[in-house]
C-alpha cells in the first residue's frame, strides 16, 4: 500500500514536471498542421493579363532612362544583382536596401523620383531574392544569414557604388534592409554619411502568438531539421486570379498595391522568398536579440532618420521608436495614416515622406 501511494505520488510529480513540455509539444503539433513545406513554382507559367492590372500599373513598372542592371560577387558565393541610375552633379548618392521578399523592379518609381530630386540611386537584391543567386530549389531563402547579407551590403557600398562627387553617401533601408543596415552600422558606422530607415524590422508582428513563443517555436522546429518549412500563415507564392488591391495590407494605394503582384505574374524571379520559413524566423530572432542589446544600439553613432508608419501589420512601430531612442544620433518621424510600404503608399502620404527625407538630407549634408 505504501509502495502504491509512493508510486502515485511520483506519478503526480512526473506529470507536473512534464506539463510545460507537453503543452509545448501539443502547441507545436497544432501549429505545424497549419504550416506548409516549400515547393518550387518559380518556373510555373501564369496568365499576366489579368483585368486588375490596368494601364496605371504598367506606368509604375517603367525604369528611368538611365537605369542599368549589373552583378557583383556575393561574399556568400553566387552573384548579387544590382541596379543603378546615375545623374550628373547629384546632391547625393542614395543606396537602397530593400526588405524581405522584395526585388529591384518594385523600386523603379522611387528611383525615378529620387533622380528628379537630384540624387543618383543604387539598389541591390539580397542573396536569394529577385535577380540574385538562390541556393535553394524551393526559392524560400530558408538558409538565411543576416551576417552574410551584412557583408554583401558593405561590399556593395564600399566596392561597387561609385561616388566620385563631393555629395554625401546616403543609405535608404526598408524593413529587413533596415535591420541589416543597423547590424552593419554598429560595426562600420562610417560606411555611409547618413542613413534613413523606413519601417525598420526591429520586431516582427507575430499575430495571436507572443513573439517569445514564436521565437522559441522557430528555434525548436529548426533544431528538429524542419526549418525549411514555412511558418503558419506563409507559403510559396501562387497565382490568384481574384486578387484585389485590398488584399495587400502594406499600402492603401489602389494601384501601387498591385505592383508586386504584377511583377510576380510576369517575372518568375520576383516570386523568390515570398514566404517566411522557420529557419528565417529563427535567424531573425537571434539577430534581433543582438540588436536590442543596449551596447549594440549605443555603438551605432551614424546620423539616422527613422520614418515609422503607425498602421503596420508586419513590424512593431513601438519597438522601432524605442530602439531609435536608445541610439545617440537617431531622429524619428511617425506617419499616423501610413502602412508598412511608404514608398508605395498613396500620393499624399508618399509625397510627404519624400519631402521629409529630402529635407533631412539637405539639413545633414
Amino acid at each position: 500500500m505504501v509502495d502504491l501511494v509512493l508510486t502515485s505520488h511520483n506519478l503526480k510529480r512526473w506529470m507536473f514536471s512534464t506539463t510545460p513540455a507537453l503543452i509545448m509539444f501539443i502547441l507545436m503539433m497544432v501549429l505545424l498542421q497549419s504550416c506548409a513545406p516549400p515547393k518550387d513554382i518559380s518556373s510555373v507559367s501564369v496568365r499576366a493579363d489579368l483585368p486588375v492590372f490596368r494601364d496605371s500599373i504598367i506606368e509604375l513598372t517603367q525604369p528611368g532612362e538611365n537605369f542599368k542592371f549589373d552583378y557583383f560577387e556575393s561574399t556568400q558565393g553566387g552573384l548579387i544583382r544590382f541596379g543603378k541610375s546615375i545623374i550628373k552633379s547629384p546632391n547625393g548618392v542614395i543606396i537602397i536596401a530593400p526588405g524581405q521578399s522584395e526585388f529591384i523592379e518594385s523600386y523603379f518609381e522611387l528611383t525615378r523620383d529620387l533622380n528628379r530630386r537630384s540624387f543618383s540611386v543604387w539598389i541591390m537584391d539580397w542573396k536569394g531574392q529577385g535577380g540574385s543567386s538562390h541556393a535553394l530549389d524551393d526559392d524560400s531563402r530558408a538558409i538565411n544569414d543576416f551576417t552574410g547579407d551584412q557583408r554583401d551590403l558593405r561590399r556593395f557600398i564600399l566596392e561597387i557604388v561609385d561616388n566620385t562627387s563631393d555629395s554625401p553617401t546616403i543609405l535608404l533601408a526598408h524593413s529587413m534592409g533596415a535591420h541589416i543596415a543597423l547590424r552593419m552600422l554598429e560595426q562600420d558606422f562610417d560606411t555611409v554619411d547618413i542613413a534613413i530607415l523606413t519601417a525598420p524590422m526591429i520586431t516582427v508582428e507575430t499575430g495571436s502568438y507572443p513573439h517569445s513563443i514564436s521565437a522559441y517555436l522557430a528555434e525548436t522546429v529548426s533544431n528538429l531539421g524542419l526549418g525549411w518549412w514555412y511558418v503558419p500563415g506563409h507559403s510559396a507564392w501562387e497565382p490568384n486570379p481574384d486578387y484585389q488591391h485590398t488584399d495587400n495590407q502594406n499600402t492603401s494605394d489602389p494601384d501601387r498595391s498591385l505592383l508586386k503582384e504584377y511583377w510576380r505574374y510576369n517575372k518568375p524571379h520576383a516570386r523568390k522568398s515570398y514566404g517566411v520559413t522557420f529557419d528565417w524566423f529563427n535567424n531573425y530572432s537571434k539577430s534581433r536579440d543582438y540588436i536590442l542589446e543596449n551596447e549594440t544600439l549605443l555603438n551605432i553613432r551614424a546620423n539616422i532618420l527613422m520614418t515609422v508608419p503607425i498602421i503596420d501589420v508586419l513590424v512593431s512601430p513601438e519597438e522601432s521608436l524605442d530602439a531609435c531612442s536608445k541610439m545617440s544620433s537617431c531622429t524619428h518621424i511617425t506617419y499616423k495614416t501610413s502602412r508598412h510600404e511608404m514608398y508605395l503608399e498613396r500620393d499624399e502620404i508618399r509625397d510627404t515622406w519624400l519631402k521629409d527625407i529630402t529635407k533631412w538630407i539637405r539639413e545633414k549634408s
